[in-house]
């Protein structure tokens, strides 16, 4: 996945190192600078560890570069799909790459050749659909990535009504944190004197504007630590019968590695 984000009026985009890695082993030319970035500065060993973990852009040709990969999912623009919406996307990808599949397979070794775009097609909707389900499993409470402690900029955000307290209530990237922070730079500590009504009316009105809390459902909340002085980390979960998106998740993921297994593995043969 990756995200965009603007930060004190500077645009920025995280990518997850996974992604990175698999960009590295395709035929898509890669800025060196991203190379240089990520690799270039000790050893790095790529594992379960860490291959969620992003890795911050700001550089204008970097951020321009990973727009330009569509099978990178940007966060942002499914994050508010329902989860209907992203079984329906993931189906229609695996109905598309069925398709490809057979097409792919029916032709002469030439012939593949010369369609090296189908190959190359087939791979994209594979990955996208990774990506897509990394986001189905975050609303079903099965995956959690490490999402940066920023602010959203395009996520809720509550000032306080005093100008002598200058605090701020914002989404984070996470869409299970929410942070607190001072609007004038300063660091924030545990003399700060922040209103209590002013984090229960963020919390209150952050949670009217989510689609994804279930009218049944319970919310669990915890002030969880101050990060990096500068955010009080506010920790939201929403709790849900995991049963249904289990089924799911085997049934989608487990149909489409089967496909992917079974249509190229024979392609070097004539």
């Amino acid at each position: 996945m990756k995200v965009f984000n603007e930060e004190n009026g500077k645009e920025k985009v995280y990518v997850q190192l996974n992604d990175i890695m698999v960009l590295t082993n395709t035929h898509k030319p890669i800025l060196a600078s991203i190379i240089d970035k990520v690799f270039g500065r000790e050893f790095l060993i790529v594992d379960d560890n860490n291959r969620d973990d992003f890795v911050e852009f700001e550089d204008p040709k970097e951020i321009e570069f990973f727009r330009s990969i569509d099978w990178i999912i940007d966060y942002k623009k499914y994050r508010n799909l329902s989860e209907e919406e992203l079984k329906l996307l993931i189906k229609e990808n695996i109905k598309e790459a069925n398709e490809i599949a057979t097409k792919y397979n029916s032709l002469s070794y030439e012939e593949k050749e010369r369609n090296i775009n189908l190959y190359e097609r087939y791979n994209t909707l594979s990955l996208q659909n990774e990506d897509i389900n990394k986001v189905y499993l975050m609303k079903a409470g099965k995956y959690q990535p490490t999402f940066p402690v920023v602010p959203d900029s395009n996520g809720f955000s509550l000032g306080c009504d005093n100008p002598n307290l200058p605090y701020k209530f914002s989404a984070s990237l996470d869409p299970n944190k929410y942070l607190l922070y001072r609007t004038d730079e300063k660091e924030i500590d545990e003399n700060d004197e922040i209103p209590g009504n002013f984090i229960q009316n963020g919390i209150m009105l952050a949670f009217m504007e989510r689609k994804d809390i279930p009218q049944n459902g319970e919310c669990e909340v915890s002030i969880d630590s101050i990060e990096d002085n500068k955010y009080v980390v506010i920790n939201t979960r929403i709790m849900k019968n995991q049963n249904e998106h289990e089924v799911v998740e085997k049934e989608e993921k487990t149909g489409f590695v089967k496909r992917i297994k079974g249509f190229f593995n024979k392609k070097k043969k004539s």
